[in-house]
């Protein structure tokens, strides 16, 4: 069995890995920057634009400033200020990490393993068509993740590193804290993540330390100590508030994913679509990485294990909640399949060996006629494990041109084209007192004007369903979602323009269909092309709603403030 790289052997070559790594993960990222955007980015991209003009956090006008995740969008603001204000710059922060993420992933692995095991868990995690997406989406999760692994790291550096108590330990205790703290300011859910780690620690430490207590008489009192600790750290988070706030987001969910509040093998799908034949031998992989390296298969299996098993008990479900524990998934399968070889490889000779018509030299020299069957048959299953992957047909489609189709199974890019839309709804809002749009977040930014939101996602603000017209918290805008709301909207305003989406057109969450059956039939459609997957009506003052007008619309009493910009 390959033991582990000395400290000074190939240190060089180490790092050309890792750059060549960290080429591909970026060349990979960067080669498409302005596809559709998700109506996220532009938290932080809206509230970069103010910080550079105004000086404040405010999304758009709202008087709310957005806080959550506030060094990214700082790095977003800085790379307005480097290469101008747009999609593709508020973009490089996020590529940049998930950039970093695969080359620091291959130095882990190589140092501790070799560097089979490295390049497979670091090719894994570089194209991982999900994971591509998410670090190229103007997002904090390639930074989440990056920090989190960065934080563990340090800590099992820390455990393998000599008994020593010195400068070196303190250094890297230090730096495990700091990762971990910027990785929870990314994404709450690092605690999840943590819960693994302190497990690999009680398990991985807890004889050694248990054995130490034994034989200095001091098991009683240690045991005590963990007890009063255990004791006052759950009296301190329930006094503090954060258990029941931990509780609440273990239960919360927005309306969208409703669906999937009680699915409990959603992620098991979701990594069974991805890598099939990886994922159904999982368990096998656990146990052959125990047995290469035990420590650090312990590390990962624990991690990545119980923020899989938590994650999936929680009631809002998405493939980027754990994304950033993949890396531990895809260490685990290096370090599996890296093992696997050699002893596939001796089958192989021995298998062919037994053949009659067998006409080479012994299996411990194999000829050239035995390294091209191996190689042969090793392409084989090489690419039969790929076919068998969901996450590789992806990839293909990823890497070609254009947009998911909307019936795609796992479509990533697949949005809105609001920026091919821009002069044509310019325009057309120009002429219109009242703009309403499902999206809230990308009239601001594309047409600098937002007086209606219609989507009934909103209207779920602290876990309750508020009534229609209530102020969304950011921008201050009034919400809708019911035919009868948009009929008041249209009765008291002469003229408007209604834009939706395909993604939330007749959707429980976003516009019901009773209210897109009102629009269809009320209002005047706009012909767009089909690939900006977008959805325009318009009405004026001809407009008849006939007997579906209401016959009180208190046009006074609505909170729309029409023809507003920012």
């Amino acid at each position: 069995m390959a033991q582990p790289e000395p400290e000074h052997g190939r240190h060089r070559g180490r790092w050309v890995d890792a750059c060549v790594l960290l080429t591909l993960a970026l060349a990979v990222r960067f080669r498409d920057l302005s596809f559709a955007p998700d109506v996220d980015e532009f938290h932080h991209i809206l509230a970069a634009q103010s910080l550079l003009s105004e000086g404040t956090l405010e999304l758009w006008g709202g008087g709310t400033d957005y806080t959550r995740g506030l060094l990214f969008t700082l790095l977003v603001a800085g790379s307005f200020m480097i290469f101008g204000v747009s999609l593709e710059a508020s973009r490089i922060p996020a590529i940049l990490g998930g950039g970093l993420l695969v080359a620091v992933l291959y130095l882990w692995v190589r140092r501790h393993v070799d560097r089979l095991a490295a390049w497979i868990a670091a090719l894994l995690l570089c194209l991982y068509p999900f994971g591509i997406y998410l670090t190229q989406v103007s997002r904090f999760y390639s930074l989440h993740a990056l920090f989190f692994l960065v934080g563990v790291i340090l800590l099992y550096r820390l455990s393998v590193a000599p008994g020593e108590f010195g400068r070196r330990s303190v250094a890297l205790g230090v730096g495990a804290v700091l990762a971990l703290m910027l990785s929870f300011h990314f994404q709450v859910t690092t605690v999840v993540g943590l819960g693994g780690l302190a497990l690999w620690v009680a398990v991985a430490g807890g004889p050694r330390v248990r054995e130490w207590a034994w034989k200095e008489g001091r098991l009683l009192p240690l045991l005590l100590l963990v007890g009063v600790a255990t004791v006052l750290g759950v009296a301190f988070l329930w006094w503090t508030g954060f258990a029941g706030r931990a509780l609440f987001l273990f239960q919360y969910a927005d309306p969208w994913a409703f669906e999937h509040r009680g699915n409990l093998r959603y992620y098991h799908r979701h990594l069974q679509g991805d890598f099939g034949p990886l994922w159904a031998l999982f368990p096998v992989l656990v146990l052959v990485a125990l047995y290469r390296n035990h420590r650090l298969g312990l590390l990962c299996a624990f991690v990545f294990g119980l923020t899989f098993f938590v994650h999936s008990l929680a009631a809002w479900k998405h493939p980027r909640y754990i994304f950033y524990v993949m890396p531990f998934f895809f260490v685990l399968t290096g370090i599996a399949i890296s093992t696997g070889i050699p002893v596939l490889r001796r089958w192989f000779y021995e298998l062919v060996s037994r053949i009659p018509w067998r006409r080479v030299g012994d299996t411990e020299a194999p000829s050239r006629l035995w390294r091209t069957a191996w190689l042969g048959a090793s392409t084989v299953m090489t690419i039969f494990l790929l076919l068998g992957m969901g996450a590789s047909s992806d990839f293909i489609r990823m890497m070609g041109s254009g947009p998911d189709p909307l019936d795609s199974p796992r479509p990533y890019r697949g949005k809105a084209e609001w920026a091919q839309a821009t002069p044509t709804l310019s325009e057309l809002s120009a002429q219109k007192e009242v703009l309403v749009s499902y999206s809230h977040l990308k009239p601001p930014f594309y047409l600098e004007r937002l007086d209606v939101i219609l989507q009934r996602n909103h209207l779920y603000q602290g876990a309750e369903w508020q009534p229609e017209f209530t102020l969304q918290p950011q921008l201050a805008r009034p919400v809708i979602s019911e035919a009868e709301s948009m009929a008041r909207i249209v009765v008291c305003h002469s003229s408007g323009i209604v834009i939706g989406e395909h993604f939330g057109w007749r959707d429980p969450a976003g516009v019901p269909s009773r209210t897109v059956e009102w629009i269809e039939t009320h209002l005047d459609p706009v012909d767009l092309p089909g690939e900006w997957r977008l959805l325009v009506y318009t009405w004026d003052e001809a407009t008849d709603l006939g007997a579906d007008a209401p016959e009180r619309p208190e046009c006074e009493t609505l909170p729309v403030q029409a023809g507003v910009g920012t």
